[in-house]
């Protein structure tokens, strides 16, 4: 098609390119002859998703090594603040989560929600990608507009691995969100008894620091 003279940055109504579509089905080759046939790397669809982050949601780690090598930052946002690094937490893309880190992906940005890679990996119950995001230093406390915390998604979830992983990490057992809940409501109210337990445990142990220090 690039011998034939074609736009190779050509668009379709959703802002959709070839590159953009070569990177999230993983098509390296294709994404190689691409960008040395003058494809933008920069170019982003309608809500702003560049190669790099369609590559990102995919778990595509080769390609993604390639498309940051040719220049792709890391960082750029989506309209709603979305980043690659955000897009794999979700997808549960652990190793693409690691190599977005090691290339300076910002641990802690946000949507316009304030939701983090952390609260949406915990949502989604990724329990490989909790514990890699905090291991590279993510806020366990950082609340959505709504001051849901990763504890509370986990407890929730049911995600025992990673409500041990925020609690060693310092997340507050005992936070309140907008409605009042805390992890230890949610926990009950969706029967995850062995989380509950824990909870109850980290709240104790919390009151008994804070009581040893008066």
């Amino acid at each position: 098609m690039l011998a034939h003279g074609a736009d190779v940055n050509a668009a379709d109504t959703r802002g959709l390119t070839s590159l953009i579509v070569a990177a999230r089905q993983g098509r390296g080759d294709v994404v190689e002859r691409l960008i040395a046939g003058g494809a933008n790397i920069n170019a982003a669809d309608q809500d702003g998703t560049t190669a790099l982050m369609a590559a990102a949601a995919g778990g595509h780690d080769e390609l993604l090594t390639k498309l940051v090598a040719a220049g792709l930052d890391v960082n750029v946002a989506r309209s709603d603040g979305g980043t690659a690094l955000m897009l794999a937490a979700s997808a549960g893309h652990a190793g693409t989560v690691k190599m977005l880190l090691s290339r300076g992906a910002k641990v802690d940005a946000k949507l316009s929600d304030a939701t983090t890679a952390l609260l949406l990996a915990t949502n989604e119950g990724h329990d490989d990608v909790v514990r890699a995001l905090l291991d590279a230093g993510a806020d366990a406390n950082a609340a959505d507009a709504e001051g849901v915390t990763p504890l509370m998604m986990a407890a929730e979830d049911g995600s025992v691995d990673s409500v041990k992983a925020l609690l060693a990490h310092g997340a507050d057992p005992t936070a309140i969100d907008d409605d009042g809940e805390t992890a230890l409501k949610r926990a009950k109210d969706w029967d995850q008894d062995e989380i509950a337990e824990i909870l109850k445990q980290a709240q104790a142990a919390k009151k008994e620091r804070q009581t040893g220090r008066r």
